[in-house]
């Protein structure tokens, strides 16, 4: 056998050994850290997924509990609203059969600076029966509307119309801050 032979080959063995080294490894190396880095965005995508899951879930249960939200809002609202207050307290006076005198706004709204909600002082004036402001005072406390009455004052009517009461309600309605 040729010597050379055997040389050559483990020359070429030997060549193919440094060629894998050079060029294969680092193929190989590069290939193992990319499916890290394909593992570890696998990942982060999965984790944003059920967090946008979550947010369709947390939307969808706002939508079906809008009405109650609506409601909420519309027990503590968040500003003032004169003329919705004097427009249920006229609402209210006209189905117990009382005539609304007056509302007024007797002062500024409280500046409480303890829970999340301000007070706002009113005065009603109101004329009819008693039956009247009893029903007047039951359909106040089931109003959606939160109102505190504080004072209630009542006096005897018109000489000329006997059974006719003239009341006066001071209290408090209620907004957030």
């Amino acid at each position: 056998m040729n010597p050379n032979k055997n040389y050559i080959g483990a020359g070429l063995v030997a060549l193919a050994l440094v060629g894998a080294w050079g060029w294969v490894l680092p193929e190989y190396n590069k290939m193992s850290e990319l499916n890290v880095a394909l593992e570890e965005r696998q990942g982060l995508y999965d984790s944003r997924s059920a967090i946008i899951k979550r947010i369709q879930d947390l939307n969808k249960e706002y939508q079906q509990k809008a009405a109650d939200i609506t409601r909420i809002s519309s027990v503590l609202p968040s500003k003032k609203g004169l003329a919705e207050m004097v427009s249920a307290v006229d609402k209210l006076s006209a189905q117990s059969g009382l005539q609304l005198i007056s509302a007024v706004i007797a002062g500024k709204p409280s500046d409480s600076r303890v829970g999340a909600y301000n007070s706002l002082p009113i005065e009603i004036a109101l004329s009819g029966s008693y039956a009247g402001l009893v029903s007047f005072l039951q359909s106040a406390e089931k109003n959606l509307r939160i109102m505190d009455i504080t004072s209630l004052d009542a006096a005897a009517g018109a000489a000329d119309k006997p059974g006719l009461l003239n009341f006066s309600i001071k209290g408090n309605a209620y907004y957030l801050k």
